[in-house]
């Protein structure tokens, strides 16, 4: 059964992982080069097979399908979003549809990519699993966060001789057991004066 509202007739969900939000997708997308690209003048943008990877909580793309160097890995809780781009104000009716491409953005802590695959149905996939990618990731984050504060309390409770909680009844009573040896200096009256 498939989640979301994408599942039509031209594209059936399937084993889709963006749909199942499990597994692993890979595609062909068009990726814009950013305005510092130093071959932009060549072209506007390259072609590059992109992976969704909801097993290992990333998102990746490579020169080739076979190719075993790929970009820099985004970890899931690291993108900050996904959007739909409007369709090309170009479009005419001269146009072949499959010459129109539908856009979305990725928005990741690091850098905003902008994707072109070849249907809008497809588009609105990436877009809901790179999301639910999003969630997924802010789910970690905060499981993450969660446990911090947690490892901390017990850090300070452990002694660190023995890595056991402490069992000192100085410490206990709120007292500081390095002011122990003074304290009988501390209790004593003040010597009167000669």
């Amino acid at each position: 059964m498939c989640e979301g509202d994408f599942a039509t007739e031209d594209m059936p969900c399937g084993d889709d992982a963006r749909a199942l939000r499990k597994g692993v997708y890979s595609a062909w997308l068009k990726k814009s080069k950013s305005d510092n690209a130093k071959a932009r003048w060549l072209s506007s943008s390259t072609t590059r097979y992109f992976t969704i990877d909801f097993d290992s909580l990333c998102f990746y793309y490579s020169h080739s399908k076979d190719n075993k160097k790929i970009s820099s890995p985004i970890r899931f809780e690291d993108i900050l979003g996904a959007e739909r781009l409007p369709p090309p104000a170009r479009a005419t009716k001269r146009s072949s549809k499959s010459s129109q491409s539908a856009g979305f953005l990725v928005r990741t802590t690091d850098r905003t990519f902008e994707l072109h695959t070849s249907s809008n149905a497809d588009a609105a996939q990436w877009v809901y699993a790179l999301n639910a990618a999003r969630s997924l990731g802010a789910s970690k984050r905060a499981a993450a966060q969660q446990q911090q504060p947690a490892a901390a309390e017990n850090a300070s409770t452990a002694s660190p001789a023995s890595g056991s909680p402490t069992s000192n009844p100085a410490v206990e009573d709120g007292q500081d057991p390095m002011m122990a040896p003074f304290e009988d200096l501390l209790q004593s009256p003040p010597a009167p004066p000669a």
